[in-house]
């Protein structure tokens, strides 16, 4: 054997043991990466194995690192190739490139040409780069999905803390509710307070909506202790919605022995009035929602109730429930709400006839319902 094919040989002997070498540990350090660098110093390594002096890796169509013009231009290679062909940037002499899923790794300026061997070395590490690119990403999900539901159970806790699950009003008046929230917290709420009564809806899901929700709850106890409320929930409330960008829509009311009511609706659905003869009235918003811009004053409108006369409550829940119809999709409305209170007497039969009404249509907010019906001849 002649002294040159034996120098050959010996450095085709090396040149394997460093690249079994390198793969050995490459593995090792792959399964502790945790992100693209991490990846990216595998082929930067793998770059010195080889004797290049360049190398680049893309992942998902865009590259880890800055690379040349040349390289930039070029597109994924459907499989190993030894070079590239560039009419306006020349690229070097030896080039390496081989695919992988979802990304590619090239490798150039080599003194010599690239060898197979150098080949099956930059596709053995590509496998290894994909295998540990769906590894982390699969991890990434996981820990996403974890973190998703100790929100979830953070806003559960929260919202099953405040919000009350029962109401108590004023002698004389008697309410059927229901409040059901989308998931497994929301951001409505629905509370008694002495003689006030007060529904709201906080825009936004999990533990933001169940936070502001619990911070509405916890103001209004002081809040109703106010001449003016709706100041006084302002003053509390309005900057930290305004930072958060949400806003909520709020209806308090105060109800008097003798069937006389107080009331602020700030930016709230229309309050309903089933008169006892069947005629339906509407309280309309009297001030914008809390968090959008706020007032001088939020004065307290003034009305009464009559025997028998009942008021609805409700958020956007009910009246945007759909379903889907051969036109499109079609949402409740209120024109279906208004129906109802006017065809049915009591508070009872309003409640069954509401969710009977709703039997086919799809809730995709939350849903709170509250009918407060004035009897003084009750006990």
């Amino acid at each position: 054997m002649s002294d040159d094919l034996m120098q050959s040989t010996m450095t085709a002997l090396g040149d394997c043991y460093d690249q079994v070498v390198f793969l050995q540990q490459a593995v090792q350090r792959a399964v502790r990466a945790n992100d693209a660098m991490g990846l990216w110093d595998l082929v930067r390594d793998a770059q010195g194995v080889m004797g290049a002096r360049g190398s680049a890796l893309n992942l998902d169509g865009s590259w880890v690192t800055p690379v040349p013009d040349w390289l930039h231009r070029q597109d994924r290679p459907s499989g190993r190739v030894f070079g590239f062909e560039s009419r306006e940037l020349q690229p070097p002499e030896h080039v390496l490139g081989v695919p992988f899923t979802n990304g590619w790794v090239a490798f150039w300026d080599k003194p010599a040409m690239f060898t197979a061997g150098d080949a099956r070395l930059a596709e053995t590490l590509g496998d290894l780069i994909s295998a540990t690119e769906e590894a982390m990403r699969a991890r990434a999900e996981r820990i996403l999905a974890e973190v998703a539901e100790n929100e979830r159970a953070t806003a559960a806790r929260i919202w099953r803390r405040v919000v009350p699950e029962t109401l108590q009003l004023p002698r004389h008046y008697a309410v059927t509710s229901l409040l059901r929230p989308a998931r497994e917290v929301g951001g409505d709420f629905l509370a008694s307070y002495g003689d006030w009564i007060v529904i709201g809806d906080v825009s936004g899901k999990g533990v933001p909506a169940a936070l502001f929700t619990g911070m509405f709850v916890s103001n209004m106890v002081l809040a109703v202790e106010h001449d003016d409320v709706g100041e006084a929930l302002a003053r509390s409330l309005h900057g930290y919605l305004e930072d958060a960008e949400m806003f909520a829509s709020v209806a308090a009311l105060k109800f008097h022995p003798d069937g006389r009511f107080q009331y602020l609706n700030m930016g709230h659905p229309p309050i309903y009035i089933r008169r006892a003869s069947g005629a339906v009235e509407t309280l309309k918003a009297t001030a914008p929602p809390l968090g959008t811009f706020r007032l001088p004053g939020y004065p307290l409108r003034e009305g009464r109730l009559q025997a028998g006369d009942l008021l609805c409550l409700y958020t956007d829940g009910l009246s945007e429930a759909e379903r889907e119809t051969p036109g499109g999709t079609e949402l409740f409305g209120l024109a279906r709400l208004e129906a109802v209170l006017h065809g049915q007497v009591t508070r009872e039969g309003t409640f069954r006839e509401i969710m009977r009404q709703l039997r086919g249509w799809t809730i995709t907010d939350d849903f709170t319902l509250a009918l407060v019906q004035y009897n003084p001849e009750a006990a």
